[in-house]
């Protein structure tokens, strides 16, 4: 981390402590529950068991159930709004084009 401050001092960056997490990925299962404690200027870091990388959910052994869950979750809501629209009368008949 002494790298990550330097580069950042370097070129007056500020990164937001409050938004940084950190987290582990590795092949040993036994210690994939267990909490870093990693600082970034002189701040502990959240650790974040699942975190979330350009909108894609990352779990510790990289086989994205955690995101195919709440992707599910949210297409199971959103269906379920379409399913209560197609019984009833509003809008368009169901007449094909």
């Amino acid at each position: 981390m002494a790298c990550t401050e330097y580069y950042c001092r370097h070129w007056r960056l500020k990164p937001s402590v409050s938004k940084t997490v950190c987290s582990v990925f590795h092949l040993h299962n036994a210690s994939s529950g267990r909490a870093l404690k990693v600082t970034l200027n002189d701040e502990p870091l959240t650790h974040e068991p699942h975190p979330a990388y350009l909108g894609v959910t990352l779990d510790h052994t990289l086989n994205y159930m955690q995101h195919l869950t709440e992707i599910a979750n949210n297409v199971k809501s959103r269906n379920s709004l379409l399913m209560k629209l197609t019984n009833t009368s509003w809008g368009a008949n169901g007449l094909p084009l």
